[in-house]
C-alpha cells in the first residue's frame, strides 16, 4: 500500500492463518500412547491435547445429543414393548421404519446411530426373556405389584419366546435403518428446496 493512504493502510484487518489441519490418525494414536508410566489417558492433561487437536467431537457429547439418544432409547424400549405383546409383525415394522425416519429427519448427521439405538431393545428384551422368568402380576405382593406391576406386564412375552428367535430379532435393525436413512435423505432434500 502507498504512503498516500496512511489511514486506509490502519483500517485493513490483517490476513488470517489458514486453519490448522486435523493431525492424521496415527499420530494422535502415537500421541495418545505417550502417557507417561503411572498417568492414565482421561487425565485432563491428555483429555485437552485430544480437544486442542480437534477431536473434540470424538470425546464429547452435546445436550441435544443426548436428549435425542435418551428420547431414541425410550422409543426403542416401546417398541420392544411393542414386540413383545402383538403377533401382527406389520405393526412393530411400520413403527421401527416412522420412528426412524421421524430421528433421521431430525438428525440426519449420523443415522445409523438412531437406527441403533431404537433397535437394538427388541433382541435384548427377547433375550431377557429367555433367560429370566418372570412372574404373572397377580403372583406378586402387595407392595411388588405396586412397584413392579407395570414393568412386568411391559416387559413379559405374552407368547414364550425361545433362545433360536432372538438372532431373527436382529433383523429389526432392517426397517429402522431404511426409516432413517430415508429421513435423513428427506431432511437433505427439503433444506436444499
Amino acid at each position: 500500500m502507498p504512503a498516500v493512504f496512511p489511514a486506509v493502510a490502519r483500517l485493513r484487518r490483517p490476513r488470517r492463518p489458514p486453519p490448522l489441519a486435523r493431525p492424521s490418525l496415527p499420530r494422535l494414536a502415537a500421541a495418545a500412547l505417550a502417557v507417561p508410566e503411572g498417568r492414565q489417558l482421561c487425565d485432563k492433561k491428555y483429555l485437552t491435547k485430544l480437544w486442542k487437536a480437534g477431536y473434540s467431537s470424538v470425546m464429547t457429547l452435546t445436550r441435544p445429543e443426548g436428549i435425542w439418544s435418551a428420547l431414541a432409547i425410550a422409543v426403542g424400549l416401546l417398541a420392544a414393548v411393542l414386540t413383545l405383546h402383538t403377533d401382527d409383525l406389520q405393526y412393530a415394522v411400520l413403527f421401527l421404519f416412522v420412528e426412524g425416519a421421524v430421528f433421521g429427519c431430525a438428525r440426519p448427521r449420523r443415522p445409523w446411530q438412531w437406527a441403533c439405538l431404537i433397535a437394538v431393545w427388541i433382541p435384548l428384551s427377547q433375550l431377557f426373556n429367555c433367560l429370566v422368568t418372570l412372574p404373572s402380576p397377580r403372583d406378586l405382593g402387595f407392595p411388588a405389584r405396586l412397584f413392579l406391576g407395570p414393568l412386568v406386564v411391559f416387559f413379559r412375552a405374552t407368547i414364550p419366546v425361545s433362545l433360536a428367535e432372538v438372532p431373527g430379532s436382529c433383523l429389526s435393525l432392517i426397517p429402522v435403518l431404511a426409516g432413517a436413512y430415508a429421513g435423513a435423505w428427506m431432511s437433505r432434500v427439503s433444506a436444499s428446496a
